[in-house]
């Protein structure tokens, strides 16, 4: 199974608005979504280095990966 950080655009009930969230989002060998985070993700860690890595491996992915639709990922 192997995971990154992605960029989804949440369903909302408010017409003609946004709301985005960063998520982990895994797949099964296939490259297919098995899973994904729909709590909004807390950069937090005992150490700073650690913070500082998953912020940066994020960055890397959201911009490296298109954006998902809450809408067309399994239910969790």
């Amino acid at each position: 199974m192997t995971w990154n950080y992605r960029l989804i655009h949440m369903d909302v009930t408010v017409p003609d608005s946004n709301w985005f969230q960063v998520a982990e989002v895994y797949y099964d060998d296939a490259g297919n979504i098995t899973m994904w985070t729909p709590e909004s993700l807390n950069f937090d860690s005992d150490f700073a280095e650690d913070v500082a890595a998953s912020l940066k491996q994020a960055a890397e992915d959201l911009a490296k990966y298109p954006i998902l639709l809450e809408s067309e990922l399994p239910r969790c």
